[in-house]
């Protein structure tokens, strides 16, 4: 992977190369997950303060080849590694800096493992000597050193005080057990530490934010603390940190030094980590997986700071079903014997199956029946298992007898499941096991059965309950959200799965037998018909993705409850409506004023354009720009007198809006980095760049005054050296100013 020219995320491209010899000491890696670090972004957006070096840092995957001198890794070996350029389908690691993946990690959780963790240690331990009882200060600490710390500093037995920046990570790291959460965009982090520690401060902070954050967290140091400093602006001098007094000890942390002269030293760390690991003292960090073919998705998600823990690019196998039914496999439908499952039983005749075991507790009703032998006149073959799927022996028993009388299984479904509804309050264990057995135990023991056959697909059919909740169903919504969460466990082993949370169907399934149609229909959940249902199966079981919600929804009707205070997680579901008051400049003709994409037809439309007009054009031109980096759908979505941070943007956005405009109108100087702090709407940068930019206003001359100031005291650092954290902040005052 490399960059075409930094400042767009839209420029990674990948470009053949050939795989060198190795020297000694060396190794060479069949990369099949790579780690997407914040230096990758800064990178490819021309942030980076120096030499970035090439893309990647540290992968997972298989060796393909041993150079001399190498002993205790083979050809063969999983293993993760710390080596350059990693985004690449093979690459060369240092044997030092290679280590032997535990069996219970997968690639994807490997590949995420090395950096943070020995970013964590090395601060805490090598070079801040963490004591047990100590208090720490770590910022940032939804990010991926910043939860490995977490994890390190309460192994030590520590006081962990954590910012983050937004709720959704704090309330994370809340849920993971951190005492004390505070705000990162808020300097009132040092007012709350002083008053929880009666104003004696914190023994550590380990710190990767910039700007006015740095003066704040040394004033929480206490007597003969130590600072971390992980981040790469905003840096003491040696004079600076000699005059902090009091027995306080700064650091700059930077390990790639030893990395590359002392590779024993980190390699000793990541040892240490990985026995950790295997004891169970510490655990893989959360991450979410992109193949590699959406590296530019995967960028702009860490861009855009939503990520909690890691983001991490695969290159493992698709094991996406192609949708063939083979007529000499079997294929197996738990649940076969009624409702949705019997429906998904002829829905693969229809594909082509010859071959079916249906496995179920009762035995099949008379309809059951009568379809079933209209299946068989068809010349299909089906095998009932009167088995009970929550029961371990019996589904060894089905795997077994299918293995021994059928053809090879290539497919399952579990639509099996048990209801037992009740408010809170009447809820007690026995009904929740009632409902979880079929649901936990029956997905569990139905992926250890079938692990190593060569599965086409492992499909669970989930309930949109698990997504959005249903009342009376607290055990129906755990059951089906241990289903959800075994598809996506399957992935990151290389195994074929899905979880659908479907909503109601109509005509068939549990929700009629209910009478729950009507219910969910009053909350604004539609039903789903059989025939729609089923084309939507085969659709979903083709793609990639492990859990997919289905149901239609009348959001406005389902929101009423929430009086304005939608939950968080439903922001990136709901369709967003266009602002009521919408201005999309028109022509003299009355049509929406519009303008070419390429540069020179920029340029040249802009220029032979009549005065009235231009201002219009490049409104467009920048909302156009505009949508394609806040991702929604139509330009006009964008109020041109909205402050854009209102519609989403934050501080990466707007500095790849930035790149964007320079590069677009073909600018010999960049814009300036206080772009979207000091023309904050789509208006105000179409009105500077058609007056102090491209002087398309007769008369006027292009400004060149500095940036205005973005706090009450002087901006101490470029834009480009400041954190994301620092970044958004200083944009929502400006902002909050310009109200």
């Amino acid at each position: 992977m490399q960059i075409r020219e930094r400042g767009s995320l839209e420029n990674l491209h990948f470009k053949p190369v050939e795989r060198r010899a190795l020297q000694s000491g060396e190794v060479e890696i069949e990369v099949l997950a790579t780690a997407l670090n914040f230096k990758d972004v800064l990178n490819t957006l021309g942030m980076y303060p120096g030499d970035a070096g090439a893309l990647g840092g540290e992968c997972a995957g298989r060796v393909t080849t041993v150079g001399e001198g190498v002993d205790g890794i083979r050809v063969g070996d999983a293993v993760l590694a710390l080596a350059s350029g990693s985004f690449s389908r093979y690459v060369v690691a240092p044997a030092a800096l290679t280590v032997h993946k535990p069996e219970s990690m997968s690639f994807e959780a490997a590949a995420g493992f090395a950096i943070p963790f020995v970013t964590a240690y090395y601060a805490l331990h090598h070079v801040g000597h963490i004591r047990a009882g100590e208090s720490v200060l770590i910022h940032a600490a939804a990010g991926g050193v910043g939860l490995a710390a977490v994890q390190l500093a309460r192994q030590m037995g520590a006081e962990i005080f954590a910012t983050a920046g937004s709720p959704e990570k704090r309330a994370f790291l809340t849920s993971i057990g951190v005492q004390h959460v505070m705000d990162s965009r808020s300097l009132s982090f040092a007012d709350e530490i002083m008053e929880i520690t009666n104003g004696r401060g914190v023994d550590l902070v380990l710190n990767s934010l910039a700007g006015d954050t740095i003066p704040k967290s040394l004033s929480v140091l206490a007597d003969g603390a130590r600072f971390l400093e992980i981040g790469k602006s905003g840096l003491l001098t040696a004079e600076e940190a000699a005059a902090l007094g009091r027995g306080i000890q700064y650091s700059i942390i930077d390990w790639t030094g030893d990395a590359l002269h002392n590779p024993q030293l980190i390699r000793s760390m990541l040892e240490q980590l990985i026995a950790a690991l295997d004891e169970g003292a510490v655990q893989p960090l959360p991450y979410q997986v992109f193949p590699i073919e959406e590296a530019t998705r995967a960028f702009t998600h860490m861009a855009h700071a939503k990520h909690i823990g890691k983001v991490i690019l695969s290159q493992q196998p698709d094991v996406r079903w192609n949708g063939a039914v083979h007529p000499d496999a079997t294929y197996l439908v738990v649940g076969g014997l009624r409702g949705l499952g019997l429906l998904v039983a002829e829905w693969l005749v229809e594909q082509g199956a010859r071959h079916l075991a249906l496995m179920g507790r009762s035995a099949p009703q008379e309809t059951a029946l009568a379809t079933l032998n209209a299946l068989e006149a068809r010349g299909v073959q089906i095998t009932v298992f009167g088995e009970d799927v929550s029961n371990a022996a019996a589904v060894a028993r089905v795997i077994d007898g299918i293995q021994s009388n059928m053809p090879p299984l290539r497919g399952v479904i579990h639509s099996a499941g048990l209801l037992d509804d009740g408010v809170l309050l009447h809820q007690d264990w026995s009904r929740f096991t009632t409902v979880l057995g079929p649901k936990v135990n029956g997905a569990w023991y139905l992926h250890n059965a079938t692990w190593g056959l060569p599965l086409d697909f492992f499909v669970m059919f989930s309930s949109v309950a698990s997504l959005l909740g249903s009342s009376g169903q607290a055990n129906h919504a755990a059951a089906n959200a241990f289903e959800d969460a075994l598809a996506y466990h399957r992935q990151a082993l290389g195994l074929p799965a899905l979880s659908i949370n479907w909503g109601a169907w109509s005509e068939v399934g549990a929700a009629v037998d209910r009478n729950v149609v009507e219910t969910a229909g009053q909350r604004g959940f539609g039903t789903i018909s059989p025939a729609a249902g089923l084309d939507i199966l085969g659709a979903l079981m083709r793609g990639s993705a492990p859990q997919v919600g289905v149901v239609p929804m009348q959001w406005a009707k389902f929101l009423q409850p929430f009086t304005g205070h939608e939950p968080p997680f439903l922001a990136d579901q709901i369709p967003v409506e266009a602002p009521k008051v919408v201005k999309i400049a028109a022509s003299a003709g009355g049509s929406a004023a519009s303008v070419s994409s390429s540069t020179a037809e920029v340029l040249s439309q802009l220029t032979s354009a009549k005065p009235e007009r231009q201002r219009s054009m490049l409104v467009s031109y920048v909302q156009e720009r505009a949508r394609k980096i806040l991702g929604v759908e139509s330009a006009r979505a964008i109020d041109e007198r909205m402050p854009l941070n209102e519609l989403g943007l934050d501080s990466l956005m707007a500095v790849e809006l930035r790149n964007a405009l320079t590069s677009g109108l073909a600018l010999k100087r960049p814009l300036p980095a206080t772009l979207v702090f000091d023309y904050p709407t789509v208006e105000a940068i179409a009105d500077y760049l058609r007056k102090d930019v491209l002087m398309l206003v007769a008369g006027e001359t292009a400004e060149e005054e500095a940036p205005k100031p973005v706090t009450s005291g002087q901006m101490a650092e470029s834009i480009s050296e400041l954190s994301d954290d620092d970044v958004d902040r200083l944009l929502n005052e400006r902002m909050k100013k310009r109200k």
